[in-house]
């Protein structure tokens, strides 16, 4: 049930189809980001059984992973809501955090898109199996008549609806309420399975003014 509440909502968030080739954007680049490789038990045991058969789960994580760097973008559908600019972050290593107060203009409310583009890999190194998770940092709460929030240390794998809308019209995201943090609020992880490695990126979004909605003893 959790699971179809929280993907109902996505699904809502994404609408028509939402080209980027032409927009202008204020370039960031995060580099130097060490992931910690701090997994709960059960998703590291679910990374595992995604992986295909060449990889070996004996082996050791300083050995297995490798860094996918990603594109995220952040594109203005209201006019001054990201402060009259579009943004691309570029995480180099392993992810990192976008703070959305760092980008909202709390005067102006309305939509904004985001999207998401890992690497992508080499012909000489195909990725065998794609996957993206994430993991909610905040509770389900009732806004209206609506429910949002994917729920404390919930992981989802979300890589149907990432293949089919994401990845093709980025995230459709309201202020409203402050509907888009609980959509978002949490870590997704990329994960490119290849024969012998495995290649992951984490984006943690979060909003630093938005601090007592976040679970408390979220991972």
């Amino acid at each position: 049930m959790r699971f179809l509440v929280c993907l109902a909502f996505f699904l809502v968030s994404c609408t028509d189809s939402h080209k980027t080739d032409n927009y202008k954007f204020e370039r960031t680049e995060e580099s130097g980001v060490v992931f910690d490789l701090v997994f709960p038990k059960t998703f590291w045991e679910q990374i595992l059984r995604d992986s295909p058969p060449t990889i070996k789960p004996e082996t050791s994580v300083y050995e297995l992973y490798e860094a996918l760097p990603i594109d995220v973008k952040l594109i203005e559908e209201k006019e001054g809501i990201l402060r009259g600019k579009n943004h691309l972050v570029t995480f180099t290593e392993f992810g990192g955090q976008i703070d959305y107060s760092q980008y909202l203009n709390p005067e102006v409310g309305g939509d904004f898109r985001v999207y998401f583009e890992p690497e992508e890999p080499s012909e000489e190194d195909p990725a065998e199996i794609r996957k993206v998770y994430f993991l909610s940092a905040t509770p389900q709460i009732q806004l209206g008549e609506e429910v949002f929030g994917g729920g404390c240390n919930f992981l989802y794998d979300v890589t149907q609806f990432f293949n089919k809308k994401v990845f093709k019209e980025g995230l459709l995201l309201h202020t409203a309420q402050n509907r888009y943090f609980y959509l978002t609020a949490g870590r997704f992880y990329f994960f490119h399975y290849l024969k012998n490695k495995i290649r992951v990126a984490q984006i943690t979004f979060d909003d630093q003014r938005l601090q007592d909605k976040i679970c408390q003893n979220r991972i």
